[in-house]
């Protein structure tokens, strides 16, 4: 039987070895359903996201649904909690990032592989939260990058534009990078909204970036997901590794493998590929032993 912990706020950090489909998502929803199940009060957190939109083109149309840009896996975590609280604030910086036209660049893979994200953006939303959760959400538009892209795609992008709420602004490739830059303390604060509200939050990273924001530091307790594997660590440990080695950068800009390479899991554990159909309603196999795992460990004490 797994125990709630006799500690006030549990915050879990999950974090992923590979810069991407590292199984993050997979995993955090999977601890917010069981978590769920348990009747314990969950919120949840990916405070910096950017997703693509011809590879989640769901995310593209659940946010023309919404009025708002939003990511599809904060979304699933949104849904799997019941959250009530604001899907802006729970991802609080969003960027849409749409391949360009591989026609521009001569059908060259090398070239066309070379696209950074700067030049991908075409949407971003920027919310702040203020007093007592009153929320200020931004969108933008980059035109430069919407102009690279497929004839389809350009509507897909200007049916997203006319959907949005506020109405997105314009600006250029170098203001994209500065906004970003300028974004981390909103999304820090709508991250520390989001934990002082529930009992347990499920934090997760983006990329394979070692924490997303200062405050996700404070996790409790923080697990590392590879695919087929996962490593259970010390969050008080984590943060002294993190920041022995990331003076001179930003918590976010460190790599999850340059952390944990100095220290010692408190659990690993296999995990089984879950398909993509089943895993809309399947979790994860082992899920319960990893918040027993937490629970009854001196972590949480």
């Amino acid at each position: 039987m797994i125990r709630e912990s006799e500690s006030g706020n549990l915050i879990i950090l999950v974090v992923g070895l590979l810069p991407y489909d590292s199984g993050k998502t997979t995993l955090a929803k999977s601890l917010v359903l069981k978590a769920r199940e348990l009747g314990i009060d969950v919120g949840v957190s990916k405070p910096i996201t950017a997703v693509s939109g011809w590879y989640h083109y769901e995310s593209v149309l659940k946010s023309i649904e919404l009025g708002v840009l939003v990511g599809n896996d904060i979304y699933s975590l949104h849904s799997a909690a019941s959250s009530s609280d604001p899907v802006e604030v729970e991802s609080a910086v969003v960027s849409l990032l749409m391949p360009p036209d591989p026609e521009r660049v001569g059908w060259q893979s090398s070239a066309y592989t070379a696209f950074s994200l700067l030049d991908q953006v075409v949407c971003m939303r920027v919310t702040g939260i203020g007093a007592e959760g009153v929320k200020e959400t931004r969108h933008f538009y980059v035109p430069s990058n919407i102009q690279k892209l497929p004839h389809t795609l350009k509507n897909e992008i200007k049916r997203l534009l006319d959907s949005l709420q506020p109405e997105a602004v314009e600006v250029t490739q170098e203001q994209v990078e500065n906004i970003l830059l300028n974004s981390y303390k909103l999304a820090d604060d709508c991250l520390k909204y989001v934990t002082e509200k529930h009992r347990i939050v499920v934090v997760e990273s983006y990329s394979n970036a070692a924490a997303p924001t200062q405050s996700a530091l404070k996790a409790t307790v923080v697990i590392a997901v590879a695919p087929g594997k996962v490593a259970i660590y010390d969050g008080k440990l984590y943060r002294k590794a993190l920041m022995a080695i990331s003076d001179i950068k930003e918590p976010w800009l460190t790599t999850t493998d340059e952390v944990i390479r100095l220290l010692k899991p408190v659990l690993t554990l296999e995990l089984k590929p879950v398909s993509g159909i089943k895993s809309r309603i399947e979790r994860i196999d082992g899920v319960d032993r990893i918040l027993n795992t937490i629970f009854e460990s001196e972590l949480i004490h």
